[in-house]
């Protein structure tokens, strides 16, 4: 290379020096963030084997008509609160109400036939016709007790018996009539009882004061004796079914305390004496003390008490869960520390951690600027 050409290359170095870019000027630290934050506590938390258990009222219906019909009219609906005594549905009763209206004339022309029956249940025609019979046969004993000294004719002695074979078969008659009258007017009695279910059948009404959980038909459907048609439930009285293993049985007993991590409070108020042989378990019931809202029907996990625990508790407005991952941020040494939460339990109000220590202190609702490694004021 020339002198000339190695001092151009010179040139065009130090040129290329004096126009580059300036090195860039250092990333000022974030400004510290405010935060509030809570002090992590330990708290005593019931513990025990637990259950999957369904809510169920203590008290429900499901009504139907023992004699069946065409549905006339659904008089509820859905949820609707009704009254003991309240009819619900009603179906078609024409036929029950001939037949009642028969059976009750029926029973008056019977009764009308007993008219004036003494305290025996005699009648007015038994009554005369034994009175007849009494004077025939007293007639006939008197002209029988002469007879023999001549002092009465044969002929009339002969009367005097026709007489009273006529009163007798008289006052015979008379009692077959009273007890056909009688027995007449006691079918038309059960006739009237039935015919008054039957009619009393065609109205359901509820049995107690409650909620409507199911209608089951709607009108013009044809129901068959004992066809389910409507469902209510009584919501004042709650209770907790659930199965327990045999093996499982020592850890619940009569009067244990139940409850779910939604706030729900019960105690075990009967237990099954045997196996269910389908599920190979007993059927536990407990009466809800504490209600939490849930409806009828819901299935909730649930924890029989046995002992308790002293457990490390982070309120729930300090963490933070995504994808079922839970996270909370911690203050240490006035920088933020951010924690994969290794969860224990979850509790109604809070979450209770492995990695953490009473006393420690967790940001409260941590907002985006939260990060971990920031500094935070004091």
């Amino acid at each position: 290379m020339t002198v000339a050409g190695r001092v151009g290359l010179y040139l065009s170095l130090i040129l290329s020096l004096h126009c580059a870019d300036p090195p860039p000027a250092p990333i000022a630290p974030a400004a510290p963030v405010a935060v509030e934050v809570d002090v992590v506590l330990q708290r005593t938390v019931a513990m025990g084997p637990t259950y999957v258990a369904t809510l169920e009222p203590s008290v429900g219906a499901t009504l139907s008509s023992p004699t069946g019909g065409r549905v006339e009219r659904v008089l509820v609906t859905l949820g609707q609160k009704v009254r003991s005594g309240d009819a619900l549905l009603t179906l078609r009763a024409e036929d029950a109400e001939l037949a009642r209206a028969s059976a009750s004339l029926a029973l008056r022309q019977a009764e009308a036939a007993l008219a004036g029956a003494g305290n025996e249940g005699e009648t007015p025609e038994v009554t005369s016709a034994r009175s007849t019979l009494e004077t025939a046969q007293d007639a006939l004993t008197r002209a029988e007790s002469v007879a023999a000294r001549g002092a009465v004719a044969e002929l009339e002695l002969s009367r005097l018996r026709h007489e009273a074979t006529a009163a007798r078969a008289a006052w015979t008659s008379a009692r077959a009539g009273a007890s056909v009258a009688r027995a007449r007017a006691e079918q038309a009695r059960v006739e009237l009882r039935q015919t008054g279910v039957a009619v009393e059948a065609s109205v359901l009404r509820a049995p107690f004061d409650g909620v409507v959980a199911a209608v089951i038909v709607q009108r013009g459907d044809v129901l068959g004796p004992g066809t389910p048609a409507l469902r209510v439930l009584d919501p004042s009285g709650l209770r907790l079914s659930f199965d327990v293993p045999p093996e499982e049985l020592s850890s619940v007993a009569e009067g244990a305390i139940v409850s779910s991590e939604r706030g729900l409070e019960a105690r075990v108020a009967r237990i099954a004496p045997e196996v269910d042989p389908l599920t190979r378990a007993l059927r536990v019931e407990a009466e809800v003390t504490r209600s939490s809202g849930l409806p009828m029907g819901a299935r909730v996990g649930v924890r029989v008490h046995t002992d308790a625990k002293g457990l490390v508790v982070l309120p729930l407005e300090t963490v933070r869960t995504f994808a079922g991952v839970s996270r909370a941020f911690f203050v240490v040494d006035d920088r933020v520390e951010e924690r994969l939460l290794e969860v224990e339990r979850e509790l109604p109000d809070g979450l209770a951690v492995r990695n953490a220590v009473p006393g420690e202190r967790v940001v409260r609702s941590p907002s985006s600027e939260v990060a971990d490694g920031r500094a935070v004021m004091p």
